[in-house]
């Protein structure tokens, strides 16, 4: 279990969090406000949409007012990379150097980190597979990021779902890494995808870490493991409030309630 602002991820019902995809500031703090008022657990503010990342006094100015607008509720910050399904285009140094400054922000709760970025994942898979090797510069960016704020490590497969073995494998290294909270999501081609998906899960949850896990299968196909998350052993999964930030999600409202429901029947 890990603790947030008092939202506990791991124990209870699965928590919900929605992405602001906004472009200006004034749009971001309207879209947070918005999920406000939606009772979502927590929110990402997606960096690799926003207009002025680069400067520095506006971010500063959008991260205090988020503060204001979220109250209490976590703040995860993320930069998704073109590589891995979002707009990004800087380099990794430079996503470093981003995340590990404003990972520091009194504003910011927890951070996404992209633990296999710059590095080709079946290889880096099949390395610790064959060889336990994980990387060590990822280890300690990931430490030093930890210090100030509660790290997400994640990966996402935008083109397929990869074998049940390699998904197993990408969370142990998440693990191993020191991520906090461990987070995958791929594409499904059948509903097969979409079990491969939940029975790794499944088998991490149970048998090998007590760490949190957020594992979404994407698109129409894989929305189900949105639905049934708990059932598989997910601590949170995301809905969308406006528009979605992947293929897939669920209005958020909507998936509160059949999320509770199953939760309920579950007792």
């Amino acid at each position: 279990m890990v603790s947030v602002n008092n939202i506990n991820f791991g124990e209870g019902i699965p928590k919900i969090g929605a992405s602001v995809t906004e472009e200006d500031q004034k749009s971001v703090i309207a879209a947070a406000d918005i999920m406000v008022q939606k009772h979502v657990d927590f929110v990402e503010w997606r960096l690799d949409y926003f207009k002025q990342l680069e400067n520095e006094s506006v971010m500063n100015e959008t991260l205090r007012r988020l503060n204001m607008s979220l109250e209490k509720l976590p703040l995860l910050l993320t930069y998704r990379s073109k590589a891995e399904g979002g707009k990004g285009t800087l380099p990794k140094e430079k996503i470093w150097e981003l995340l590990k400054k404003y990972a520091a922000s009194p504003y910011v709760d927890m951070i996404d980190v992209e633990v296999f970025a710059g590095f080709d994942f079946n290889e880096s898979i099949d390395g610790y597979i064959n060889d336990n090797v994980i990387d060590e510069e990822t280890e300690s960016f990931i430490a030093d990021i930890k210090k100030s704020a509660v790290v997400v490590g994640s990966y996402h497969d935008f083109d397929g779902t990869p074998e049940i073995i390699k998904i197993e494998a990408a969370l142990k290294v998440m693990d191993l890494l020191g991520c906090d909270i461990l987070k995958i999501a791929v594409m499904p081609k059948s509903n097969a995808d979409v079990l491969t998906l939940m029975s790794a899960v499944n088998e991490m949850s149970e048998m090998v870490t007590k760490k949190p896990i957020i594992a979404m299968s994407m698109g129409k196909l894989g929305s189900v493991s949105r639905l049934i998350c708990e059932s598989y052993g997910c601590a949170a999964t995301f809905a969308s409030v406006g528009q979605a930030s992947a293929p897939g999600q669920i209005e958020s409202a909507k998936l509160r309630g059949i999320i509770g429901t199953l939760h309920d029947i579950r007792k």
